[in-house]
């Protein structure tokens, strides 16, 4: 009767300590094999694994943010580039004969323009969109 009170204790104390959410499970037998007395006690505690909720968005959990332009400044690089550009002749007066003369024939004249850094800006339009705004 003794063990029989010790295997009570033993099974209120399991149920009563295991977590609030746990199911707790405990069998006991007793049995009586070849004139002497055997018991036997199998406890288990099932603890269900929480999962957090998942959360679905409603028309709440977002924002319409409108179509809109913004002004973008970017900087760009220029490569070099050459320029190929036609100087006119120069004529004078003769001091002795009044007429005309070429004093500098026409020709080409190369001019090279260096690489450089400009800054463009321009407007972008950038499209309406939703915004979720609850944080999940």
């Amino acid at each position: 009767m003794r063990m029989m009170t010790t295997i009570a204790a033993a099974l209120l104390a399991a149920v009563l300590t295991a977590p609030a959410a746990a199911q707790a499970e405990a069998e006991l037998r007793v049995g009586v094999r070849r004139g002497e007395p055997k018991a036997e006690l199998r406890l288990g505690v099932r603890v269900p694994v929480l999962r957090p909720r998942t959360h679905i968005h409603t028309d709440h959990c977002r924002r319409w943010i409108p179509p809109r332009c913004e002004t973008v400044t970017e900087r760009r690089y220029v490569p070099p580039r050459r320029e190929r550009v036609w100087v006119q002749p120069v004529y004078e007066r003769s001091k002795h004969t009044g007429r005309l003369v070429c004093v500098r024939p026409g020709h080409w004249r190369t001019i090279e323009h260096p690489g450089r850094w400009e800054t463009v800006t321009r407007e972008v339009h950038v499209p309406g969109r939703w915004e979720i705004v609850c944080g999940h």
